[in-house]
Protein backbone atom coordinates (compact mmCIF):
# COMPACT_ATOMS: atom_id res chain seq x y z
CA UNK A 1 0.00 0.00 0.00
CA UNK A 2 1.39 3.41 -0.93
CA UNK A 3 0.80 6.69 0.77
CA UNK A 4 -0.31 9.75 -1.15
CA UNK A 5 2.22 12.48 -0.51
CA UNK A 6 0.31 15.26 -2.27
CA UNK A 7 -3.44 15.32 -1.48
CA UNK A 8 -4.20 17.27 -4.69
CA UNK A 9 -3.02 14.47 -7.00
CA UNK A 10 -4.61 11.14 -7.69
CA UNK A 11 -2.38 8.14 -8.40
CA UNK A 12 -2.70 6.99 -11.99
CA UNK A 13 -3.94 10.32 -13.31
CA UNK A 14 -1.58 11.91 -15.82
CA UNK A 15 -1.71 15.51 -14.71
CA UNK A 16 -5.51 15.65 -14.93
CA UNK A 17 -5.42 15.83 -18.72
CA UNK A 18 -8.98 14.56 -19.07
CA UNK A 19 -7.98 12.03 -21.73
CA UNK A 20 -9.87 9.26 -19.96
CA UNK A 21 -13.03 11.36 -19.78
CA UNK A 22 -12.79 12.19 -23.47
CA UNK A 23 -12.43 8.49 -24.31
CA UNK A 24 -15.41 7.63 -22.10
CA UNK A 25 -17.46 10.31 -23.85
CA UNK A 26 -16.41 8.97 -27.22
CA UNK A 27 -17.46 5.45 -26.23
CA UNK A 28 -20.89 6.62 -25.01
CA UNK A 29 -21.40 8.71 -28.15
CA UNK A 30 -20.41 5.77 -30.34
CA UNK A 31 -22.86 3.45 -28.59
CA UNK A 32 -25.58 6.06 -29.10
CA UNK A 33 -24.68 6.33 -32.77
CA UNK A 34 -24.92 2.55 -33.13
CA UNK A 35 -28.36 2.54 -31.53
CA UNK A 36 -29.54 5.31 -33.87
CA UNK A 37 -28.16 3.50 -36.93
CA UNK A 38 -29.88 0.29 -35.89
CA UNK A 39 -33.21 2.13 -35.57
CA UNK A 40 -32.81 4.07 -38.85
CA UNK A 41 -31.54 1.15 -40.93
CA UNK A 42 -34.01 -1.25 -39.27
CA UNK A 43 -31.30 -3.75 -38.39
CA UNK A 44 -32.49 -6.48 -35.99
CA UNK A 45 -31.69 -5.51 -32.39
CA UNK A 46 -29.72 -8.68 -31.73
CA UNK A 47 -26.98 -7.25 -33.99
CA UNK A 48 -26.43 -4.31 -31.61
CA UNK A 49 -23.82 -5.99 -29.34
CA UNK A 50 -21.83 -7.09 -32.38
CA UNK A 51 -21.87 -3.63 -33.97
CA UNK A 52 -20.89 -1.92 -30.73
CA UNK A 53 -18.18 -4.50 -29.98
CA UNK A 54 -16.61 -4.27 -33.42
CA UNK A 55 -16.79 -0.49 -33.33
CA UNK A 56 -15.15 -0.26 -29.92
CA UNK A 57 -12.45 -2.66 -31.07
CA UNK A 58 -11.78 -0.47 -34.10
CA UNK A 59 -11.67 2.69 -31.99
CA UNK A 60 -9.19 1.03 -29.64
CA UNK A 61 -7.11 -0.23 -32.55
CA UNK A 62 -6.99 3.22 -34.15
CA UNK A 63 -6.03 4.79 -30.84
CA UNK A 64 -3.32 2.16 -30.33
CA UNK A 65 -1.94 2.68 -33.84
CA UNK A 66 -1.83 6.47 -33.50
CA UNK A 67 -0.22 6.42 -30.06
CA UNK A 68 2.67 4.08 -30.95
CA UNK A 69 6.14 5.58 -30.96
CA UNK A 70 7.59 5.30 -34.44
Amino acid sequence: MTAITDPTTIPGMAGGSGRGLMMAGLIVAFIGLCIVLIRVLRVPEYWMPLMVGVGLFLLGFIRWMTSKDS
